[in-house]
């Protein structure tokens, strides 16, 4: 009880000694300014030399804003106008004269102050103005780099604000009107400024042809927030009815000019460019799906051939052809030959499936010409002299040889007309001996020009080169196959046709580039070899580049002139001061009246701030104590929840791992009802996460931690994304899915991660809730102008009126709990949250026998880029990749355990483990791996101080570390990925994602 007393008093003690303190230097204040009237006289003459300075600097500003403006064109033009050069040594004359002006006024100025911190301002501008001076002669006789330039320029206006700003440095009360007067001065010059910088950045855009991309627009809207912001200061000013007529007009004509003119032209380049990237991404994903295509056609004919040459029919071919009996080599060869021709009955993917014995000599041969399917037995040829075959008979059991891509020869000559053709290789085994080999022909690029190539926004159409930069497509036929020396095409190529840009096409990196005012080439590579990542074509795309509506002297005169209304209420203002300046001995007397007058409004108020300090402590007191226990309870809540989730998630890792590696091991395949077990254990665990998941996130709920980021969001792919998510549910509950609606083309305001999560909830539950062989059917309306509706419904058992009010209570399942469906009662109580902290509405329709209808309504979007169907996004798929070696540090024995069983799906990987951090860096110390898997809760250290030290270390910075933890939480994600992981990886493991994961990061490193 004593020491709540003493907390209870000792505030309000201290309280009242800073409130007297204060009223001390009130009175003693006052009675400086009453002595200090005979100063009047200096001061005014003072405050009118600091009033001259500053309108120099002004002046010099928006010169040197200009200058800035002329050089940035001038390095971004590849012809130089002389025009800008003259226009750019007058301005930059005239601004050095007005420096000098300053400098000199502000040396008479130091001798009336002898203020250190002027003298050292003044020092730097004089410096940084002979820097300009010198750079300034550069760019004019040997060019300059256009950053050093803009910043160069633009630290020499900001050190001639930073001088205006010591300038007017208030000494007293008696400059406060000043200062006022001052601050919208300061305001219109900086606005200015900005502006000055968005017309030079994009001048040079727009003297290039460039579009705007992202960096630059996010520079250019930090300069317009600040315009936008000073603009209300100056809008405001107008506004008030002490506001002189003076100023009143000269912030009209800037309200004319800068903010509407000016601004309108600003946003049409805005959108022209905008208009050409939604161009130029709606590209880039066609050429994704067309190289998609190209290469699942390969994967599909890659899989389809090691069916067929794996088969019985070719063993027992084999096995006949090493026991010698001709009956018996006959009938096996005519059982192949009906083998190959039903397969190409059905499926006619390649041009031919052929048989050659060890000596090279074709056994079997099915061709399908136009469309129809031949046996061939007088044409049979000897083709041991065919790379193909040599290559492909001394190859080991199962391994393929995949052909360059090229045109079909028969007997030397390139067959008429054209076939394109890739062969696929196999060698024939029996008892450890090759016995033949296995080929078949076909082109993989028919089913992509089956289709129509040339897009309507692909106006100048495509091609596709080899690595060699070889036509093997494009628009004029004659230049194609300049790589079959027989044609004698070689000139064809890339590097000879697009010069300037072949090296970058051909890098094996999708990119794009453009010509000034010309051509833009756009690149996406195919790795058509899933078993060889350094062979490739480049499926490419030629289109116009952004043709702005002006040119860059266009722009920089109508920008500038926008520009100088605003320096216009600067020079307005500066008259303003000039006249407060002569008035301030005629407002003394007044002065010392209000300061008298404030003297008694402060004991007054002194004396009232003690009766409400004694009415309110208590209270305060009690107030801050609910507020730390709160606090406190919060901060408790947070601990317990990640460790929780810690230590739930590091068990189930193994249990989730290894079962997904019992259910998918190809080598040593569970037994069936092995593997209904293990999937039960899948099943259950998965529905453990789930239920983590769902606590975590109402947790986060009910903290109030939940932060969403509104942006625009196609509602066709979010769809199409969250019905692939919960497809397996569906078909494991014969469950229809369906998308219904010609018109989805909309696009909504939502955060898109949680806007995916709201649909897979609905749906989930529409599937989990039916009834057997029963259907959802997802789908899209426009509510009304303004609102975008998705419905889900489903043809359940319903909802019955009484228990709709509980429907959205956590934990709260409507009498489900009961049943044998999984659940926990709380997913449609993060939904509705999630809903309506995005802005949206949720309600529901049900009826008891017929189903339930689910309704989301958000604000519509009309700007937000569309994705034609067949680009909606696939599931991901595994490939195989060579490594030499990679690190695990991990103190847990399940989880190292789990890890080296997934990589050894990885043909080629060195993995080695260690039990705790030391170890782990004496090991990588050692080996210097290619790759580095690392736990966060190591016993000896922790994850992040292991990361440090690796990336301290010149010999190991540049390895890539993916951390790996059970720490699962929002905040420990972010964390690692800022403090340098390339990914974060969670517990349990989703054994898919975590190879794909680490083939993303090598080839990243590669």
């Amino acid at each position: 009880m004593k020491a709540l007393k003493k907390e209870t008093i000792n505030p309000e003690i201290r309280l009242i000694a800073v409130l007297t303190l204060l009223l001390a230097l009130s009175v003693a204040m006052i009675g400086l300014k009453i002595s200090d009237e005979n100063k009047l006289s200096a001061d005014a003459e003072r405050l009118g030399l600091a009033n001259s300075i500053a309108q120099h600097l002004n002046v010099a500003a928006m010169l040197q804003a200009q200058v800035r403006g002329l050089g940035a064109t001038l390095l971004g033009s590849q012809v130089r106008s002389q025009k800008i050069i003259d226009e750019f040594i007058l301005l930059s004359q005239q601004s050095d004269q007005e420096i000098v002006r300053a400098l000199q006024q502000g040396k008479a100025l130091l001798l009336k102050n002898n203020d250190p911190v002027l003298l050292m301002s003044l020092d730097q501008l004089e410096a940084l103005n002979k820097d300009l001076k010198l750079f300034r002669k550069q760019l004019l006789e040997q060019g300059a780099e256009f950053t050093e330039w803009m910043a160069l320029v633009t630290n020499n206006i900001s050190q001639a604000h930073q001088l205006r700003t010591v300038v007017f440095s208030p000494t007293n009360q008696r400059e406060a009107f000043l200062l006022y007067n001052n601050v919208i001065r300061a305001n219109a010059a900086m606005l200015a400024e900005y502006a000055g910088r968005e017309r030079a950045l994009l001048g040079s855009h727009i003297a290039r042809g460039e579009l705007i991309d992202d960096e630059t627009l996010n520079r250019l809207e930090s300069y317009r927030a600040v315009v936008d912001m000073l603009s209300k200061e100056v809008l405001l000013i107008k506004g008030l009815s002490s506001t002189p007529s003076a100023l009143v007009q000269v912030i009209s004509r800037y309200e004319q000019i800068f903010l509407g003119e000016y601004q309108e032209l600003r946003e049409e380049i805005y959108q022209e460019s905008s208009l050409h990237r939604k161009i130029e991404k709606k590209l880039a994903l066609k050429l994704a799906y067309k190289a998609d295509v190209i290469e699942g056609g390969v994967r599909t004919a890659l899989n389809e051939f090691f069916a067929l040459s794996s088969g019985y029919a070719i063993s027992q071919l084999g096995k006949a052809w090493a026991e010698g009996r001709a009956d018996e080599v006959a009938e096996a060869q005519q059982v192949v030959e009906d083998y190959f021709f039903d397969l190409a009955k059905e499926n006619k993917f390649y041009a031919q499936i052929r048989v050659l014995d060890a000596m090279g000599q074709e056994r079997v041969r099915v061709e399908v010409n136009e469309g129809e399917v031949q046996r061939v037995t007088d044409r049979l040829q000897d083709k041991s002299k065919k790379v193909y075959f040599q290559n492909t008979i001394t190859q080991q059991p199962n391994a393929l040889y995949i052909s360059p891509f090229g045109l079909n020869m028969e007997r030397g000559e390139i067959e008429e007309p054209f076939k394109p053709t890739m062969r696929i290789a196999m060698p024939i085994y029996y008892e450890g001996v090759a016995r033949g080999v296995v080929v078949v022909n076909f082109n993989p690029l028919g089913r992509v020009f089956s289709e129509d190539y040339v897009e309507k926004e692909n106006l100048h159409g495509g091609f596709i080169v080899n690595k060699q930069g070889f036509f093997l497509h494009h628009s004029d036929a004659k230049k194609e196959w300049g790589m079959m020396p027989q044609l004698e095409r070689n000139q064809f190529n890339i590097k000879n046709e697009i010069s300037a840009f072949s090296e970058k096409i051909l890098s094996g990196k999708e990119g794009v580039v453009m010509e000034p005012w010309g051509l833009m080439y756009m690149w996406h590579p195919i790795y058509f070899n899933p078993f060889n990542r350094k062979n490739y074509w480049v499926l490419v795309s030629v289109t116009d580049t952004v043709n702005y509506s002006v040119d860059s002297s266009e722009w920089y005169m109508r920008a500038t002139e926008g520009i100088q209304s605003a320096m216009a209420i600067s020079s307005v203002v500066g008259d303003l001061s000039a006249r407060a300046a002569r008035d301030i001995k005629m407002n003394a007397t007044q002065s010392i009246a209000m300061q008298y007058f404030m003297l008694v409004l402060a004991i007054v108020s002194f004396g009232f701030i003690i009766v409400m300090i004694r009415l309110s402590q208590q209270a305060a007191i009690e107030l801050q104590q609910s507020k730390d226990e709160a606090e406190k309870a919060n901060k408790e809540k947070s601990r317990f929840l990640s460790s929780m989730s810690h230590e739930l998630r590091t068990p189930m890792n193994a249990v989730l791992g290894f079962s997904q590696l019992l259910i998918s091991d190809m080598d040593d395949p569970l037994l069936k009802e092995h593997k209904e077990s293990v999937n039960y254990i899948l099943n259950a665990g998965n529905h453990l996460m789930q239920l983590i998941n769902q606590v975590l996130e109402l947790s986060k709920i009910e903290a109030g931690k939940v932060d969403v980021f509104l942006e625009e969001v196609e509602v066709r792919l979010a769809i199409h994304e969250a019905i692939i998510t919960v497809q397996s549910m569906a078909d494991s509950r014969d469950i229809k899915l369906e998308l219904v609606g010609e018109n989805l083309g909309y696009g909504i305001i939502a955060d898109a991660t949680r806007f995916k999560q709201v649909l897979i909830n609905l749906i989930s539950n529409a599937v989990k809730y039916n009834v057997p062989n029963g259907s959802v059917v997802v789908s899209c309306e426009l509510l009304n102008a303004d609102r975008v509706r998705v419905s889900v419904s489903d043809t359940g058992m319903g909802i019955a009126k009484d228990k709709m009010d509980d429907l959205f209570l956590p934990f709260d399942r409507l009498g489900a709990e009961s049943s044998d469906i999984e659940g926990s009662g709380i997913g449609l109580t993060i939904t509705k949250f999630l809903v309506e902290i995005m802005g949206g509405v949720i309600s529901v329709e049900s009826q008891l026998e017929m189903g339930s209808v689910f309704h989301v309504d958000f604000p519509r979007s009309d700007s937000v880029a569309t994705v034609d169907d067949e680009c909606v996004p696939s599931l991901p798929y595994l490939m195989d990749r060579h490594l030499e070696s990679v690190v695990y540090i991990e103190d847990n024995a399940a989880n190292i355990a789990l890890v080296k069983q997934i990589l050894k799906q990885h043909a080629g990987i060195a993995l080695c483990s260690a039990t705790n951090a030391r170890q782990g860096l004496k090991l990588i110390k050692k080996d210097k791996p290619d790759l580095i898997l690392l736990d966060i809760m190591l016993p000896d250290m922790n994850g992040y101080r292991v990361l440090e030290i690796l990336q301290n270390d010149p010999e190991t910075a540049n390895i890539p570390v993916i951390a790996i933890s059970a720490n699962a939480m929002t905040h420990d994600i972010a964390e690692g990925l800022k403090a340098g992981f390339v990914e974060y990886i969670t517990k349990p493991i989703n054994v898919a994602h975590f190879i794909e994961t680490i083939d993303r990061v090598m080839d990243k490193s590669q």
